[in-house]
């Protein structure tokens, strides 16, 4: 067994996600809310990951993160249900393997999409919240070429999902380092599986099969299924290159 969430922990960070989003939960948040629970549980479990095989990190980032979803109580049961599936479209729910992929580039993320721009908004004297919000006009001013005109509300988390992240955990261009600790001491507890679970099949295997039944029928994706695919992929090739020099 391992302890993963102190009582006084999730309404802290349910209490930030909400003030965060403005104090309500709209489906167009589903993927920014799944990156910030993901790397909440993440921060929560670091202090234990040393003394864990891979697959056992895995399991419990996964469970922990459906362990800080039912915490947030301000969004309805029936929307939290659809936070951890890879497309809302598809309704597969994510794997371990997969949380931990999706975790493990959230801060390469930033630093690659927001850090590297985020400089010139920097200015003595302006909050964390003014400088967010001015890096969101901007973005939005770029990607959409209309200048002057306010960013249509929500727009962040249909072009910058990834900046959730940045509001909740980082300060100027680096992380906060003023974050409430978290606290790994009490009352919840998750069972440390012993053996490796068997992988269920990806979306694309899944596909493969049914079309060679369908006698070699061409395999039809929707959109966002196709970007998902694709996404992984990406988060494959990054975490290999993690891997880049190491024998």
């Amino acid at each position: 067994m391992v302890n993963i969430l102190k009582e006084d922990q999730s309404p802290l960070f349910a209490d930030r996600l909400s003030a965060a989003i403005g104090g309500r939960y709209d489906p167009a948040m589903r993927r920014s809310v799944q990156t910030v629970v993901m790397y909440e549980a993440n921060r929560m479990l670091q202090d234990q990951y040393d003394s864990l095989r891979p697959f056992q990190r895995k399991s419990i980032l996964f469970e922990t993160c459906k362990e800080l979803l039912n915490s947030l109580e301000f969004i309805p049961e029936y929307l939290r249900a659809e936070i951890l599936y890879r497309t809302v479209t598809s309704k597969i729910p994510l794997t371990p393997e997969l949380v931990w992929r999706r975790m493990k580039v959230i801060d390469k993320e930033i630093s690659k999409s927001i850090l590297s721009a985020i400089t010139p908004f920097l200015k003595e004297g302006k909050s964390h919240d003014d400088v967010c919000e001015d890096f969101i006009q901007h973005q939005y001013e770029t990607l959409s070429g209309v200048q002057g005109k306010l960013h249509p509300t929500l727009w962040e988390y249909g072009h910058l999902n990834i900046f959730l992240a940045y509001r909740m955990y980082y300060k100027g261009d680096s992380i906060d380092t003023d974050l409430p600790p978290v606290d790994n001491s009490s009352t919840k507890e998750i069972e440390i599986p012993t053996e490796r679970p068997e992988e269920p099949p990806s979306i694309h295997s899944i596909r493969r099969k049914s079309s060679k039944k369908r006698k070699q029928e061409p395999v039809v994706m929707l959109p966002e299924e196709r970007m998902s695919l694709l996404n992984e992929v990406r988060l494959y090739l990054d975490v290999l290159a993690d891997f880049k020099d190491v024998v």
